[in-house]
């Protein structure tokens, strides 16, 4: 069995003792990152462009996983008008 760590809220891993430590004891990193980056991966910043181009760093794309709950966009949109934009 694999285990990934996930780094967030941001999308480039500092380059920090904590990031090469952390790189060693897991198998993978995941970083959530915008659809735009597919096509311009030097939006990533230098050491994390580094680091996904050797497979220590893997993308996780939203857009990949939203077609898999149904009616997304509504039940969104709802949940942000009714609990948030309510008036």
């Amino acid at each position: 069995m694999s285990s990934k760590a996930l780094y967030y809220p941001y999308i480039n891993l500092p380059k920090k003792e904590w990031t090469f430590k952390t790189l060693l004891y897991w198998d993978s990193m995941l970083s959530i990152v915008p659809s735009s980056y597919i096509q311009n991966p030097n939006n990533l910043d230098p050491f994390m462009l580094d680091l996904v181009r050797e497979g220590l760093v893997e993308q996780i794309f939203p857009i990949d996983f939203l077609h898999k709950i149904n009616n997304y966009d509504e039940i969104f949109i709802n949940f942000i008008e009714n609990k948030y934009l309510k008036r």
